[in-house]
C-alpha cells in the first residue's frame, strides 16, 4: 500500500502531535504529577489564591477604616478630652496629675500619650471612668492600667492610666 504525499504529511503531523503529548506527560510525571491530577491541582491552587485575595481585601478594608479613625482622632487635645471624660465619670476631683509621655517615633502615625493618676477612688468610679474612655466619641486607647489598694482605706484605690491618641504624620515626618 502506497501513501500519497498528503497522507504522509498528515501521518507525520499526527506522529509529531502524539510525540509532543507523550513528552508532556513524561515531563509532568517526572515532576511529580500524574497527568490527570494537574487540572485538579490547578483548581485547588486557584481556590487558595482566591482565598488569599479575599483575606487581603478584608485586611485592606480594616486598614482603611483604621486610617479614617486616625484622621478623626487628630482634631482634639488629649489632655482636655481626658479631663472632660473625668468630669463625666465624676472623678475629676481625684486627679492628682496628668503628664504627657513621650512615645517612640513611627513613620506612619504620631502617638500622643498622657498618664493620668487618680487617688482615693472606688472601683465603681474607676469602672465609670474606663467606660467613658472606651465609649468616647474620640478615638483613644488605654495602653496601661495600674491600680493599687490604699493601705489606709481598703475600699479605695490609687490608679495610673496611660492613654494614647493617634494622628497622621505628614510625609517625610518621623
Amino acid at each position: 500500500m502506497t501513501l500519497s504525499d498528503r497522507d504522509r504529511r498528515i501521518l507525520v503531523i499526527l506522529a509529531v502531535f502524539l510525540g509532543v503529548v507523550v513528552v508532556y506527560l513524561l515531563a509532568d510525571w517526572a515532576l511529580g504529577g500524574d497527568g490527570a491530577g494537574s487540572v485538579t491541582a490547578k483548581q485547588e491552587e486557584l481556590r487558595k489564591i482566591i482565598g488569599q485575595y479575599r483575606t487581603f481585601q478584608k485586611t485592606k478594608a480594616a486598614f482603611e477604616q483604621a486610617e479614617k479613625a486616625i484622621k478623626r482622632a487628630s482634631d482634639f487635645e488629649l489632655l482636655t478630652e481626658l479631663e472632660s471624660l473625668a468630669q463625666k465619670a465624676g472623678v475629676k476631683e481625684h486627679i492628682v496629675a496628668m503628664d504627657k509621655k513621650a512615645q517612640p517615633k513611627n513613620p506612619y502615625y504620631k502617638e500622643d500619650s498622657v498618664e493620668v493618676r487618680l487617688d482615693k477612688i472606688t472601683i465603681v468610679q474607676l469602672i465609670n471612668y474606663l467606660y467613658e474612655l472606651e465609649y468616647s466619641t474620640k478615638v483613644i486607647r488605654v495602653r496601661e492600667l495600674h491600680a493599687e489598694v490604699r493601705y489606709d482605706n481598703k475600699d479605695e484605690i490609687n490608679v495610673r492610666i496611660l492613654v494614647s491618641k493617634f494622628s497622621e504624620t505628614k510625609s517625610g515626618e518621623a
